[in-house]
């Protein structure tokens, strides 16, 4: 069979419509938000923000303006979305779950991860340490530490949280 060949004209605006980056024309409903998240794949999960949130942005870009409790609702209380490390830190769709399953349990019974589990045995004093001052305290910069037991810490939980090739 021969390859569909097209303009690159058109292979721009379909990629900018798969994208939903035409102008909003959609309500912004829950299925729409579904619907936007189900093309793109995943909509990444940024906490650091310039002028807002990522994930708030994407779907701003391609509903317009939203009210944000769609996105929640669609998380925390009908659960059709999820967080996971996709791409990124990223909401997925919930029906993916399957998809992302897989790597999940690679990750769980990587021989890094359970080096970790490993060293948080042979140090559970320490740990037990970190967890009390935390709830005594509070959430607590690197800086409040005293002697700074959390630049310990951090080495060996940093190695879980990070992809392999990142």
């Amino acid at each position: 069979m021969k390859p569909l060949e097209i303009s690159l004209d058109t292979a721009r605006r379909l990629a900018i419509t798969c994208q939903h980056l035409t102008l909003p024309n959609k309500k912004p409903t829950q299925d729409n938000v579904l619907d936007i998240i189900h093309d793109l794949g995943c909509v990444q999960i940024d906490p650091v923000r310039a002028v807002e949130r990522t994930h708030f942005l994407v779907l701003w870009s391609r509903l317009g303006s939203y009210d944000r409790n769609l996105l929640h609702t669609l998380l925390w209380e009908k659960r059709r979305l999820f967080e996971y490390w996709a791409h990124a830190a990223s909401y997925v769709l919930t029906e993916n779950y399957p998809i992302h399953q897989y790597q999940m349990h690679l990750v769980r019974h990587s021989a890094q991860r359970l080096k970790v589990r490993q060293w948080l045995e042979d140090n559970d004093l320490f740990r037990s340490y970190v967890l009390e001052t935390l709830h005594k305290r509070g959430s607590l910069t690197s800086n409040q530490w005293l002697l700074r037991p959390a630049y310990i810490a951090r080495r060996p939980i940093n190695r879980t949280c990070r992809p392999k090739n990142g």
